[in-house]
């Protein structure tokens, strides 16, 4: 008789940031400002979306909130169509040959047509996040290059992925159920992938996930002639904020629209994000966006095995 393994796993990872899992579990505490593109929302989208989101909707001024959300959309509804970013090769540097080198700079190929390294307008980009916290990006904009270092801005938009510290955890075991929990305040900490290996003496294997950031790099991906930023929300405003109009990032072309962000829980549909008013990253620093308190997130991860007899 054979035996089969179940590994279930519950992964929240960040809005942000870049994952695509959707088994998500989540604690709230506190409050923070967040910014969202309410303007490109319907009426009868936005209590669900701000309840999902951490706004207590019921506790806020209901009049106000319609109020402030029709001048939103009023604004969003004149935009017209607006050009897409224009697209230039980043040339020769050693950054960039030390970021290609780094052996995660092939997760950013997965499923990808081609990956280029590129400069951007990060206004003209297409935002299909409807949500950033305001803290966050106060502390990435103190944090910004000025404007005209270019050395400082390839750091501050594609970090080497080894540069940064990986987030710490403590995980708890519970033997009983053969479940690791553990919980995270950081929003990029996330489960990145399966690991296992040969246990040297012992006759045994070892068989679980690598856990950690996500890839650090700003990325944008195009697809139907639209570019749409994937990762790096929080520095991209944060850039505008402190009077960057262009900045480097991977640019992924990805051969169908399921690639795209649009798929990912909580992003803006994909009739809004392919349609021909999409909302834009210069639209947070503009009237389409309101700004409203929201409960801090914590993630929760959970990883479980078990064993179950099968016929063989």
């Amino acid at each position: 008789m054979a035996e089969h393994s179940v590994v279930t796993v519950s992964d929240p990872a960040n809005d942000s940031e870049q994952d695509t899992r959707s088994s998500q579990t989540r604690i709230t505490t506190g409050a923070r400002k967040s910014r969202f593109l309410l303007g490109f929302f319907q009426p009868g989208e936005i209590r669900g979306y701000l309840e999902a989101c951490g706004v207590a909707v019921a506790s806020q001024d209901q009049a106000a909130l319609d109020r402030d959300h029709a001048a939103a959309q009023a604004h969003a509804s004149q935009l017209g169509g607006r050009a897409e970013t224009s697209i230039t090769p980043i040339g020769s540097h050693g950054h960039i040959d030390a970021l290609r080198a780094e052996p995660t700079f092939a997760e950013h190929g997965a499923n990808a047509l081609s990956v280029d390294l590129v400069w951007v307008d990060i206004g003209h980009l297409v935002a299909c996040q409807p949500r950033v916290d305001l803290d966050h990006v106060e502390q990435l904009r103190r944090a910004a290059p000025a404007v005209g270092d270019t050395d400082g801005l390839l750091r501050f938009c594609l970090p080497l992925q080894g540069s940064l510290p990986p987030p710490s955890t403590t995980p708890t075991f519970n033997p009983a159920t053969n479940t690791y929990t553990w919980l995270s305040e950081n929003p990029d900490f996330r489960l990145c992938g399966p690991a296992h290996g040969a246990q040297p003496d012992t006759g045994r294997s070892l068989m679980g996930f690598s856990i950690g950031p996500g890839l650090h790099q700003m990325n944008v991906v195009a697809f139907g002639g639209k570019y749409m930023l994937n990762n790096g929300y929080h520095r991209a405003v944060a850039l505008l904020q402190a009077g960057h109009t262009r900045m480097p990032v991977i640019m992924v072309t990805v051969p169908s629209p399921v690639a795209t962000p649009v798929t990912r829980v909580g992003m803006f549909s994909p009739q809004a994000v392919f349609g021909p008013n999409p909302p834009r990253i210069a639209d947070f620093i503009a009237s389409a966006a309101m700004d409203l308190p929201c409960k801090r997130m914590k993630l929760l991860f959970t990883v479980h095995a078990e064993v179950y007899p099968v016929p063989a």
